[in-house]
């Protein structure tokens, strides 16, 4: 097989990936006779499986590469994550440190590696932590930072500019910075947010941990107030999976009456009808933070916005794919990262119906009872 045949292969498997047509990649790709030999070809196929549910098989193929290269960092970051989900922490996080040697990753680590923390070093350590993926996965792992001070480090966050107002505010003691200046911010050690965990022994710290030091206004409405969340970032590497068309979503807002809704997600590809003139328009997470602390439930997909709500300990209620992100695990309505959310699920790849019909009927309880 050439290059350019074997080039094109990949790329019509991940198209058939992107529009969730598994069992045609898995077919495309199981037809090749390089699916043996090649790793790239291996790695697409092991992608392919943990998309379509068949993890097990996909588990398999990732370690068969690390059987003939065990330093081959594409599979271990793919096998680090899938373990991860399965709840093997120690093992997962140390796979997964090797997204920092994969060359598909998205990311890269801004500062060098000779100084990132050992964890050995505690009492008046300078500690740079800093922001590695989304908005999400910050709002997630900062909860680690009042246990850090607690045992005598004095850490510094660099995290996105739309963070920074509303982590400078819960945390007035820690230095908060959105950009990185040389001669001005200065540490002994760095470290990513999302490696804490593992600092941590893997301990969830349960929510809520976000809390707004101002008063908020109680809102007076009759009618039960809900903010939703449709959408991710479109650059999101799973973002087909785990995000929902506006004309799905539309089915919940039509069904469950008396309800005063309100949008969350900030430059939306598509805006289900209901919601044309009811958009919180923001960049800024202060800001959406104190309208999420205005409302009584928010529903919502694996985003942002679920992070933040769980963090502040509001009722949240996540849509999740088939196969979700790590942190959700496999199975189960509920979370030990955040105790007041709440877990739906698809019972098969990119079939939103069912779990659009159980939170429907289940907001229906929710007003009843509120």
């Amino acid at each position: 097989m050439t290059k350019k045949v074997h080039e094109n292969l990949l790329a019509k498997a991940a198209s058939f990936l992107r529009q969730g047509q598994y069992d045609q990649a898995i077919a495309l790709l199981e037809k090749s006779e390089n699916i043996t030999m090649d790793v790239s070809h291996q790695l697409a196929y092991g992608v392919v499986l943990r998309a379509a549910g068949k993890l097990e098989q996909a588990v398999q193929v990732f370690r068969k590469i690390l059987d003939n290269d065990p330093q081959e960092p594409r599979a271990s970051t793919y096998l680090g994550m899938m373990y991860l989900q399965q709840g093997n922490m120690r093992e997962g996080y140390q796979l997964y440190n090797a997204r920092w040697d994969n060359p598909e990753w998205p990311m890269h680590m801004p500062f060098p590696r000779e100084y990132l923390w050992d964890a050995k070093s505690w009492h008046g350590t300078q500690l740079l932590l800093w922001s590695e993926q989304g908005y999400g996965d910050t709002i997630q792992f900062v909860r680690y930072i009042p246990w850090l001070v607690s045992r005598g480090i004095a850490p510094t966050l660099l995290c996105p500019e739309a963070l920074r107002d509303l982590f400078a505010l819960i945390w007035s003691n820690i230095p908060v910075i959105s950009k990185f200046q040389p001669g001005e911010n200065k540490f002994d050690v760095h470290l990513p947010l999302m490696d804490l965990a593992s600092v941590c022994d893997y301990q969830s710290f349960n929510a809520p941990y976000i809390f707004l030091p101002e008063k908020i206004r109680n809102s007076h409405s009759d009618k039960l107030r809900v903010g939703v969340a449709w959408e991710g970032r479109v650059t999101h590497p799973e973002d087909y999976m785990r995000s929902i068309f506006a004309k799905l979503f539309e089915q919940i807002l039509q069904t469950v009456t008396d309800v005063e809704w309100i949008g969350l997600v900030q430059n939306p590809r598509e805006i289900p009808t209901s919601l044309s003139d009811k958009m919180l328009v923001t960049a800024d997470f202060l800001e959406l933070a104190r309208a999420v602390a205005e409302l009584d439930l928010i529903i919502t997909v694996d985003t942002a916005v679920a992070h933040l709500a769980g963090a502040m300990g509001k009722p949240v209620w996540v849509m999740l794919s088939h196969v979700p992100d790590w942190r959700w695990g496999l199975q189960g309505n509920s979370t030990s990262w955040y105790p007041f959310m709440r877990l739906y699920r698809q019972a098969a790849p990119c079939d939103w119906l069912p779990v659009i019909s159980a939170v429907t009927s289940d907001l229906a309880s929710f007003r009843l009872n509120n």
